[in-house]
């Protein structure tokens, strides 16, 4: 009786060999097949992760990147159109460690919230009032003033301000701002006269903050 030849098993290929690791292991573009929910939610973190990378490369502090741009746009507008509300004196109440001196922009409708805290840095806060208002009140005669149309030119002080020693940080009481200008895309700046002494005031915009206060001779304009 002839010997069967048993039938001789031939080993895998490397690319079968590999097949089902590759089989168990997806790669990373396949999550979002495999986990739809994983993939979407990924997807939806991506707008809040770049919002906080520029912030962190942007140093903004306690703002986001969104935050700051909003407060940025509201400084262009009043600069634009109601630069009298930049340039009130600073007449602060304290509350707590603060100093804090509220401004009403009486052509856009915006609220500008000053303060100081208690180690003398100096901050400009906007409140814009868009947010605040219901449309059918915007819509009224008056809501044009919050589309940053002027309705009529904020007044003047004409008080005159008695002299006093230059401040520690920002204007305050007794000191004039003489002019505003936006320095360039992050900074406008402040041209100071306290009694003999001015001084040019440097504020970040994308965060509110005092940036330098720098002794310089007086001047007219900015």
């Amino acid at each position: 009786m002839a010997d069967q030849q048993t039938p001789q098993q031939t080993p895998e290929s490397p690319k079968q060999q590999e097949s089902p690791a590759r089989h168990g292991h997806p790669r990373w573009w396949q999550w979002f097949f495999l986990y739809p929910t994983f993939g979407l939610a990924l997807l939806a973190a991506v707008p809040e992760w770049t919002d906080q990378v520029r912030a962190i490369v942007n140093d903004l502090g306690d703002r986001t990147q969104k935050e700051a741009e909003h407060q940025q746009r509201l400084f262009t507008r009043n600069v634009a159109v109601n630069s009298q509300c930049l340039m009130e004196e600073f007449i602060p109440v304290t509350v707590g460690d603060l100093k804090v001196d509220p401004v009403l922009c009486q052509a856009t409708g915006d609220i500008l919230v000053r303060y100081e805290t208690s180690d003398g840095a100096f901050r400009m806060v906007w409140v814009d009032i868009q947010q605040h208002v219901n449309k059918d009140v915007a819509n009224a005669s008056w809501g044009a003033a919050f589309a940053g149309v002027p309705d009529g030119a904020a007044p003047a002080r004409d008080a005159e301000r008695a002299p006093r020693k230059a401040p520690r940080t920002a204007q305050r009481s007794g000191s004039q701002v003489v002019c505003i200008k936006q320095e360039d895309s992050r900074t406008l700046l402040r041209h100071v006269r306290d009694g003999r002494s001015c001084f040019d005031e440097r504020i970040d915009t994308l965060t509110g903050w005092l940036k330098s206060r720098t002794p310089v001779p007086c001047r007219n304009r900015c």
